[in-house]
């Protein structure tokens, strides 16, 4: 973001906010997509393959060299979760 001058203050509030909306917006994928490969695959593979998701997701959130890789984990772990939750559905 070169070229850009940020206020400190403003970034520190608005990023929390991007992060629930990103969380939100994957889990709720997450959750739609398992819901149908449950109705086709059957529930218990889509468990586990959301479990394994979800891990990975958080070992990417939790290794996180930069801010991207950090949403990407997010992303990953929220769509793990979501489907969690999906596929109980």
């Amino acid at each position: 973001m070169r070229g850009r001058k940020f206020d400190k203050g403003m970034l520190t509030y608005l990023l929390p906010l991007h992060l629930l909306g990103v969380s939100l917006g994957t889990s709720g994928v997450g959750g739609i997509l398992a819901g149908i490969l449950a109705d086709r695959v059957g529930k218990r593979d889509v468990l586990a393959v959301t479990i394994l998701t979800s891990s990975v997701g958080s070992l990417i959130t939790a290794l996180a060299p930069d801010f991207g890789v950090f949403l990407s984990g997010r992303c990953w772990m929220e769509g793990g979760r979501g489907g969690q939750e999906g596929e109980r559905h």
